[in-house]
């Protein structure tokens, strides 16, 4: 049976990037900084006003499982998508990375995989219109056949909890997996739980590892408290302030890495998390684990993808004690 260091569930969003105008912006009621959700037609529609687009395979889950595989580790993926152009590239670039497909990938009830249009002017600023398509559309043998013995940790999206197509087939997962491995929720995104405050409970009574920034961890310890009471460990990063670990022995801190150049912050939570788990997973101490983390946020923001450029597994072992 294969060994895995993470095996990752969530949604498989693939970013188009393009150009555009504020009257672009305007003719569609994009907000600018802002993000809208548009039904499939509409969506598709806008997509083919776009010239000379960029196409990156993305979601935070998936890249961070893309960066653990250029570091040198063995990592999964859950996610669905329709079996479209889109979805057959998101899938072609994880067999190309090493990444293993875990699960039947294919949903066949909604025709549109994950999408996200990445609008960008010439301020610099980035708006997004997008639509999930089959990114929730779980069903209980997606997770049912898998072994997570064969797995150190299970990462999740944490607003997959949010969804009410997919909680109850991620709330089965994790019931599978708790004895099995470590269960590992990234809260990237959730700017709060007051909606929610049954699905934080629970993320904080299942997690051993929560990781987010700063913004993200209030939000959660707004609604359930001192996650340090649930006996979970929290990896908070903090941008150019580096990163720290809290849990019950104590806090540990890093400063950042500069890069050797900056290009765009995508991704740099999800190589994080990375690195940090991958350092984990080979039995590294907290703070040096925090600091593979560093150092493979330090690569990513480098590039204009959330995932490393060589897709060749291992093109990043370097980074690694």
């Amino acid at each position: 049976m294969k060994q895995y260091d993470v095996v990752a569930v969530g949604r498989a969003y693939t970013d188009i990037i393009a150009a555009v105008t504020d009257d672009f912006l305007k003719k569609w009621d994009i907000p600018q900084n802002g993000d809208r959700r548009f039904e499939v037609d509409d969506l598709t529609r806008i997509q083919d006003e776009l010239k000379n687009t960029k196409v990156y395979p993305g979601g935070p889950s998936g890249n961070t499982v893309s960066t653990l595989a250029a570091l040198g580790g063995t990592a999964g993926f859950f996610g669905k998508v329709n079996a479209d152009k889109t979805g057959e590239a998101y899938l072609e670039d994880f067999r190309e990375r090493g990444v293993d497909i875990i699960n039947d990938p294919y949903d066949r009830t909604i025709n549109l995989s994950p999408t996200c249009l990445v609008l960008e002017t010439s301020d610099g600023s980035r708006s997004f219109a997008y639509n999930p398509g089959c990114a929730d559309a779980f069903v209980s043998m997606d997770f049912s056949k898998f072994d997570f013995s064969s797995t150190k940790f299970f990462l999740i999206e944490a607003h997959l909890l949010n969804s009410s197509t997919a909680d109850p087939f991620i709330r089965s997962a994790v019931a599978q997996a708790a004895t099995q491995c470590q269960i590992v929720f990234n809260l990237q995104g959730i700017a709060s739980w007051e909606a929610y405050s049954k699905a934080a409970h629970y993320l904080t009574s299942v997690s051993k590892i929560i990781i987010g920034n700063e913004a993200e961890h209030l939000a959660l310890a707004n609604t359930v408290g001192d996650v340090r009471r649930a006996n979970a460990m929290q990896i908070i990063t903090k941008g150019e302030k580096g990163s720290e670990a809290i849990d019950e022995t104590g806090e540990f801190q890093i400063g950042a890495i500069p890069p050797w150049k900056f290009v765009s912050s995508t991704g740099a939570g999800d190589a994080f998390a990375a690195g940090f788990l991958l350092g984990q997973s080979r039995n590294l101490d907290i703070s040096k684990s925090l600091n593979c983390g560093a150092s493979a946020a330090s690569m990513i923001i480098s590039v204009e993808s959330g995932r490393p450029v060589n897709k060749a597994p291992g093109t990043w072992a370097r980074l690694m004690p």
